[in-house]
């Protein structure tokens, strides 16, 4: 099945051209701005984080067939424009899992200088 999805994309993107490039650019400028949309996050007093937790998903021993095999890095494109979101990827080969936050500059550079999280976590951006 895998097998079937990862051929249907590759032909997807094999035909995307010019015209299908020029209509979904057209698209996305007749949507309203990203920035118009902000989920309210204030359901209850104190600072709030959205979490979407993705670690327990199989995705690198997934097998999209000869012609794609195994992914290597799994990304999720985020449309946020709302602080106090974390995305938590499906864990690593290893066992290791990546978190992405977005949030205000203030809280990242406490949790930046914050020993107790450094022993847990490293910052690469």
């Amino acid at each position: 099945v895998l097998e079937d999805i990862a051929t249907t994309i590759q032909r997807a993107v094999t035909g995307y051209n010019t015209t299908a490039m020029r209509q979904r650019i057209g698209f996305y400028n007749s949507q309203p701005a990203i920035g118009s949309r902000r989920p309210n996050l204030n359901y209850w007093p104190g600072p709030n984080m959205l979490v979407a937790d993705t670690s327990e998903l199989d995705t690198y021993s997934l097998d999209w067939g000869s012609s794609l095999g195994q992914i290597d890095a799994f990304r999720a494109i985020g449309t946020s424009v709302s602080t106090g979101s974390c995305s938590v990827n499906p864990k690593l080969r290893d066992g290791c899992i990546e978190i992405f936050l977005r949030h205000e500059k203030r809280v990242i550079e406490a949790m930046r200088m914050s020993k107790e999280l450094s022993r847990f976590a490293r910052f690469v951006c």
